[in-house]
């Protein structure tokens, strides 16, 4: 069904000067043609009243979406209110103007369990910059067909490369811009009683399900809510995680990036914009997500987010990094709560001492992966322990006297999304990817419970073990301060191994000395597999030359 029927007629006519706003009182979403000409048009709406408008003073048209201005006592209310019933959207903006915007091609309504979607937002507005129109043609052409919500609005962007920046502000022009851009957003719709906007930015791309999805999370939000997510990133982690409220819905500690947020009500609209004051008193490396992150943190009730993200990043230029970005989905609330691990973990369970490192690097070589990027230190030797493990191991536990500073159930959370995201490529073809970290071994019932009951190696070396001098060197530790964390290390370890039913190997440092072959055909024993036997022979003659 054609909603709207138009007949153009470019000409260079002059606009009278009382029916043109001025260009920054412009409804976001409308402007001049692109070759700088206006263009009148006689609209006729399809409604019973079969009532032909006077000429708007400003039509603008990308892909199936059409805006038309016109001078707010040319639209008599009846009109609009009809037209409203026919999915055009009216809305009026400064400058003494009605916008009305509408798809060329009526959106398929949605109906029953998801009819709560289609009152959701008075108003959807989309950042862009005049300077790259390309990136709103991009995003209609990646709008769903059966768009569930309000015909989206072109917001122009304030361009940061054009303002003058105040000297405490140092994330550059472009988080500048941002900032300004989503603030004035939030102020014309507290200025013109605008109860609910999603807010996006041109480079949302949405998941191929995303109406019958969206439809699906509003059907199950909780009557309260306030805010809402449809795509970011989860971070801190290591502060909070998203709690699930149903099996659609979860609520977030701290969600990062604004290409697609909601928000319901003047409470929270005022609520928002009020954090977003004086950016001059914010941590110096913040931008406007972090500032946001902030609130989120401090937000009882009323913020949510589906349980996986419905909307990424598309892949360009990013106006606030300056560099270009590929397309970027992240983890989603389930995946962090719930980690699925799909590979078996090898823990290797020991302290600072060269054994263990020898055994790290044997699994490793053999093809047990131990991650692609490590730790290192002015040494050339490598203790094979993956950076995200280090970060996280770090967090857990503060070296060298090891305190606590995670608990329980948090950390083991946290290790099920370190397991969880280790890449396919790093697997293993029989599934097996490795772990090694000296704080692992204070973890034992953690790693049990994250990872399945993993295949745990250790090496027994005399007492006291050979210290590395690589690990000395590389934590700078007092010599008392690496000898107590040792002793506490192997004493965890062992008081662990006791008692853990799931496969172990103990392997003494000096059958690991003097004959690797054997210790290699215990580890095939142990994980079930067989070794290359070229990568058996480069891998002993490169570690026990």
């Amino acid at each position: 069904m054609m909603m709207l029927a138009f007949s153009f007629s470019r000409n260079r006519r002059q606009t009278p000067a009382h029916h043109a706003p001025a260009s920054h009182d412009l409804p976001p979403f409308f402007g001049h043609a692109e070759d700088g000409r206006e263009e009148s048009a006689q609209v006729q709406c399809l409604t019973k009243c079969d009532c032909t408008f006077p000429a708007p003073i400003y039509i603008y048209r990308i892909g199936i979406v059409v805006s038309i201005v016109w001078p707010r006592n040319f639209l008599p209310g009846p009109y609009l209110r009809s037209m409203r019933s026919f999915s055009v959207r009216g809305s009026q903006w400064p400058g003494g103007v009605i916008a009305l915007s509408g798809l060329i091609e009526e959106p398929r309504l949605m109906t029953g369990k998801t009819s709560k979607v289609n009152n959701a937002f008075e108003r959807v507005a989309v950042i862009n910059l005049s300077r790259r129109l390309e990136r709103w043609r991009l995003f209609l052409q990646r709008l769903p067909s059966d768009w569930p919500f309000p015909p989206p609005l072109r917001f122009p962007a304030v361009d940061g490369q054009r303002q003058e920046m105040p000297a405490f502000w140092q994330v550059g022009a472009g988080a500048w811009g941002c900032y300004l851009s989503h603030l004035a957003i939030l102020e014309d719709c507290l200025a013109n009683d605008i109860s609910s906007v999603l807010i996006m930015e041109d480079d949302a791309i949405f998941v191929r399900d995303f109406s019958a999805a969206v439809g699906e999370f509003f059907a199950h939000l909780p009557t309260d809510w306030e805010y809402v997510y449809l795509g970011g990133q989860h971070i801190e982690h290591h502060l909070g995680l998203p709690v699930k409220v149903n099996p659609w819905v979860y609520r977030p500690w701290n969600v990062n990036r604004l290409h697609a947020y909601g928000i319901r009500g003047h409470s929270m609209l005022e609520r928002v914009h009020q954090h977003l004051m004086h950016p001059e008193t914010w941590p110096r490396d913040h931008h406007i997500d972090h500032r946001l992150g902030e609130l989120h943190k401090s937000l009882e009730s009323g913020l949510y987010v589906p349980y996986r993200w419905l909307v990424a990043q598309a892949e360009g230029h990013s106006n606030i990094s300056d560099k270009h970005q590929p397309e970027r989905m992240f983890w989603g609330a389930q995946a962090l709560a719930e980690p699925c691990v799909r590979a078996k973990i090898v823990a290797v369970l020991g302290a600072y001492d060269e054994a263990t490192s020898q055994m790290t690097a044997l699994l490793h070589y053999l093809g047990i992966s131990m991650g692609t990027e490590f730790e290192t230190s002015e040494s050339s030797t490598f203790e094979f322990e993956e950076q995200g493990l280090t970060e996280l191991c770090s967090r857990i536990f503060e070296e060298p006297w090891m305190a606590q500073q995670l608990h329980p159930p948090l950390r083991t959370q946290l290790l099920g999304i370190w397991a969880a995201a280790r890449f396919d490529h790093q697997m293993h073809p029989a599934g097996l990817v490795g772990a090694k970290h000296p704080l692992l071994c204070l973890l034992g019932p953690d790693i049990a419970q994250a990872w399945h009951n993993p295949y745990v190696v250790a090496v027994a070396s005399e007492s006291p073990p050979t210290i590395g001098r690589h690990a000395h060197r590389a934590r700078r530790w007092p010599v008392d301060a690496l000898a107590t964390a040792t002793h506490q290390l192997i004493l965890s370890r062992d008081m662990f191994l006791a008692g853990y039913d799931g496969p172990q190997l103990v392997v003494d440092s000096r059958q690991l000395q003097r004959d690797p072959f054997a210790v290699v055909g215990q580890l095939a024993s142990l994980l079930s597999i067989d070794f290359d036997t070229a990568k058996v022979q480069q891998a002993v003659s490169q570690l026990f030359p």
